[in-house]
């Protein structure tokens, strides 16, 4: 899986204008080679008609008491104005779809295109350093693996089934810990992936988390699509 830093449309190459950072994800053998037609592992799909649903429908409070019980401080900035000095994250949980892991961090290759997670930080979501740190302004850019031929599922192969409402937690080198809440899950074709929707300035801290999705191909040995998650600050505080 490689993100690049342009957009491949059959044999042309689009330029995507500054400021937006056009990053695409596309499977090129870097550990997720094909398991064969009869033991590729898809990843779960984004179900459209039950997203539309549950975005018109508040979400009901998280079960587990621990998620609901302050042990730390709450900012007391509103979410819209938070804008914090520079640090990197370090630790990604999301209960919902059981992700509790350190995060590495990738640049750039030297032809441009993006690093993935390799080695032993295989199964490690990936923030690009290049973007926002979480809690600044504009969007923080974390991406995993869905899976792999030798390992199967990766850390983000239930990705597809965050719900708008979703707690997400990013804790910080500084100890402060963002909460996001989840807004839209989407899907969408690599040749025709909205760029600038995803990695486009925003004026508040957002995150957006992104990987693999859709079909797998066997005869390019691709994923057919992306699947990203948009998330928006809603508080910050310091860890216990």
């Amino acid at each position: 899986m490689r993100i690049l830093s342009r957009i491949h449309i059959g044999n042309h190459r689009v330029g995507i204008p500054y400021p937006v950072v056009a990053i695409f994800m596309v499977v090129v053998g870097v550990g997720l080679l094909s398991y064969g037609m009869s033991q590729q592992t898809s990843p779960p799909q984004v179900r459209m008609a039950q997203q539309t649903a549950a975005e018109t429908m508040p979400k009901a409070p998280d079960k587990q008491p621990s998620e609901n019980k302050p042990t730390t401080t709450p900012s007391t900035q509103p979410a819209d104005r938070i804008n914090l000095k520079p640090s990197r994250p370090v630790h990604l949980r999301i209960p919902a779809i059981d992700v509790d892991s350190s995060v590495t961090k990738i640049g750039k290759n030297p032809d441009g295109t993006i690093k993935v997670p390799e080695g032993a930080d295989y199964d490690k979501p990936a923030w690009y350093k290049h973007s926002p740190r979480p809690g600044q302004v504009g969007p923080t850019m974390i991406e995993g693996h869905v899976d792999s031929a030798e390992g199967g599922a990766s850390v983000f192969f239930r990705l597809a089934q965050l719900t708008p409402g979703d707690k997400i937690y990013v804790k910080r080198a500084d100890g402060k810990v963002i909460i996001y809440q989840t807004g839209r899950v989407r899907e969408y074709k690599k040749n025709n992936f909205p760029s600038e929707a995803v990695y486009g300035h925003t004026e508040q801290p957002t995150l957006r988390l992104v990987t693999c999705g859709g079909q797998f191909l066997q005869d390019i040995q691709e994923y057919e699509s992306n699947t990203v998650v948009f998330a928006t600050i809603s508080n910050v505080r310091d860890s216990s």
